[in-house]
């Protein structure tokens, strides 16, 4: 069981078990960015993140709105990392706000709450995504073109962490298991 808790700084994730994966849904910030530049914004949050909380990431999936994260780690790890993301997203937010010219006041005004919380967290469930994201062949014993269409997507998709499975290099530091 997953419990999450946002207090005024950071965000707590409890976990009743060891995790290394998790779900994290984006909320309304999104909109502000096109799709590229949120997929381009989080790799960079996400590489400051492996960089600055020294947690490796085994793998990803980054979409126009979910951000898939499979990691090694107890949870007070997984926090550290999570809350790192959220601080980096924030700071190129108001940066890009900046630049366009807003007023300095209303930056002093900006508060997450207003534009929903930056992230939903859920569990990460599905255990073929989670294996296909590491690397691996899952193995199903039945025939299934939904699967098939999944695996050939993520194969060509930039933002995830099978192409550096497959030696090829992509925008996030994965390490490889």
């Amino acid at each position: 069981m997953m419990k999450m808790k946002q207090t005024h700084n950071d965000i707590e994730i409890d976990f009743s078990t060891e995790v290394s994966s998790i779900l994290l849904e984006m909320g309304k910030w999104r909109l502000h960015f096109q799709e590229d530049d949120v997929k381009l914004a989080l790799a960079e949050a996400i590489n400051s993140a492996i960089i600055q909380t020294e947690i490796p990431l085994n793998g990803y999936l980054i979409t126009n709105w979910q951000v898939y994260l499979i990691t090694t780690g107890d949870a007070y790890e997984l926090n550290r990392f999570v809350n790192h993301i959220v601080r980096n997203l924030m700071r190129q937010y108001i940066r890009r706000k900046q630049q366009e010219s807003i007023a300095a006041i209303e930056m002093k005004q900006f508060n997450v709450r207003k534009y929903d919380r930056v992230f939903k967290f859920y569990p990460f469930y599905n255990e073929f995504l989670r294996l296909l994201l590491l690397g691996r062949e899952p193995h199903i014993s039945y025939e299934d073109p939904g699967f098939e269409y999944l695996k050939e997507q993520l194969s060509n998709y930039k933002y995830c962490s099978v192409p550096a499975y497959k030696g090829e290099r992509g925008p996030v530091f994965v390490r490889r298991i």
